[in-house]
């Protein structure tokens, strides 16, 4: 029998939205809203308030911040709505007026401080943090976040993180964020077997999305005369570095099955260990059982032998090089990533900033930026000192380009483990705090001996590793210049 009672309407919708089912706590709370019209103001408020949560929930924080609007229009003194309204709109006053109207709202601080951090207000981000730590001992995303700032500091914290990572599993054991930061902080310090297992906690994140299989997992079980449909996750470059593990699967007589992004499978299909390559983006095959292409090391049990060297592993299609060479050494660069990725603001610098690198003389230059063109060239004030191309296509394109040149360098993105895995020589440019497989130190790396790595001093020091790779070129390729030198 359908309810009109709006409290009751309400009090479900709370309970579909703890459960995670979002549409129909809208249609609960929205419902309750239509019946509540007449009550009173305060009822009406805290009835806009959930529903602007719910909406947030769902990703629409445009209709949430309006929901959230008209709650404090009927109750503006109501502190939570206004917490609500700056996490919808990222709006800093919205969060200070809640903290004026309840000094001890341990939530509002925490959401003033995720503001401050995803702005880039660390220390800020920091004290806010552990504000709401001292009026609320037990909130795991605080004690997240305090270990991932720690994790960013010029001289990383790596044991102050670990304990507040600890303490996020102790004070919520089914918070996955907490789990997954510290098992990215043990990958980090080469702690793999305990890293590979906390790193499965990515699935148990809120937004995490796997293709729509009916396939049974694989679990670690001997896979022999199994068909085994091996999913790509991530990035192209995690791709690229994780398939040195499909080998050990056929190794063990499974049947694999390779689902990758489309612009990886020119490049991929004649990969050894694979039986076929499929685009990821199309319906995919049947198989007797999937696995997720990252999780491989941790369910191959792999642990500390994980980073064992494989390289060379993946040879480029026969094509030719899309480029003509003309004696001078050839250097492809690559300067950003993709810009979805979370890591992205630090692990990139701007174009302009190459100049110092382009300057030996004798060189020559091209871009393997995908979507750079020569108006980006110039823009940067490097027109003549860089070439691009006007498409690279895809990664068999690009492979064929990598293969004819001299060397590569590049961030870390794609095209490092494009090179590293085809064992071409590649200079790597690093953060302060690099990605969980680079390490904290060394200019080699056990993944791609064809690698060197150049790392930032200190957070944010492009210039630096700049000016180092620019002398390390000179000297590299002193006994070479100009066209036709040999």
């Amino acid at each position: 029998m359908t309810t009109t009672d709006p409290d009751r309407l309400h009090e479900d919708g709370l309970a579909l939205l703890e459960a995670g089912r979002l549409e129909e706590a809208l249609d609960h709370i929205g419902r309750a809203l239509d019946l509540a019209a007449a009550e009173e103001a305060p009822k009406t408020a805290q009835l806009q308030n959930s529903f602007g949560v719910v909406l947030a929930e769902m990703g629409q924080h445009g209709a949430a911040a309006s929901s959230f609007r008209i709650a404090l229009a009927l109750a503006p003194a109501e502190a939570r709505a206004w917490s609500n309204l700056g996490n919808a709109a990222a709006s800093a006053p919205a969060h200070l007026r809640a903290l004026a109207l309840d000094p001890f709202a341990a939530g509002a601080y925490g959401n003033l401080a995720s503001l401050r951090q995803s702005a880039g207000a660390r220390s800020e981000a920091e004290r806010l943090w552990r504000r709401a730590l001292v009026l609320a001992p037990a909130i795991a995303v605080a004690w997240t976040n305090l270990g991932t700032l720690g994790m960013l500091r010029p001289l990383a914290e790596f044991d102050r993180a670990a304990t507040a990572f600890d303490r996020a599993i102790a004070a919520d054991p089914g918070f996955a964020d907490g789990w997954l930061n510290r098992g990215l902080l043990r990958l980090l310090r080469g702690d793999y077997a305990k890293g590979l297992a906390d790193y499965e906690w990515r699935w148990k994140r809120r937004g995490m999305v796997r293709p729509r299989l009916v396939l049974p997992a694989w679990t670690g079980e001997d896979p022999k005369g199994r068909r085994l449909l091996v999913w790509a996750e991530q990035g192209h470059g995690d791709t690229l570095h994780f398939i040195r593990f499909i080998p050990r699967l056929t190794a063990r007589g499974a049947e694999v099955t390779l689902a990758a992004p489309r612009r990886l499978v020119p490049l991929l299909a004649s990969f050894a260990g694979v039986e076929t390559v499929v685009p990821i983006e199309d319906p995919l095959p049947a198989a007797d059982l999937q696995a997720p292409l990252m999780s491989l090391p941790h369910l191959l049990g792999l642990g500390e032998a994980m980073a064992a060297p494989v390289a060379p592993y993946l040879a480029p299609p026969r094509r030719s090089a899309p480029i003509a060479g003309d004696g001078r050494p050839l250097i492809g660069l690559t300067w950003a990533g993709s810009p979805v990725n979370l890591s992205n603001a630090t692990r990139s610098l701007s174009l302009d900033r190459l100049g110092p690198l382009l300057a030996p003389e004798g060189l020559r230059f091209v871009s393997l930026q995908f979507g750079v063109g020569a108006a980006d060239v110039a823009a940067a004030g490097l027109e003549g000192r860089l070439e691009t191309l006007e498409d690279l296509g895809d990664f068999a394109t690009t492979a064929a380009l990598v293969a004819s040149l001299d060397l590569v360098v590049t961030v870390d993105t794609a095209m490092a483990h494009l090179a590293g895995a085809m064992g071409q020589e590649a200079w790597v440019m690093l953060a302060h705090v690099p990605d969980w497989r680079w390490g904290m130190s060394g200019e080699t790396t056990p993944w791609y001996p064809s690698l060197r790595l150049f790392r930032q001093e200190s957070p944010g020091d492009w210039d630096g590793v700049v000016r180092r790779i620019a002398r390390a070129l000179a000297a590299r390729f002193a006994s070479r210049s100009g066209p036709g030198a040999g």
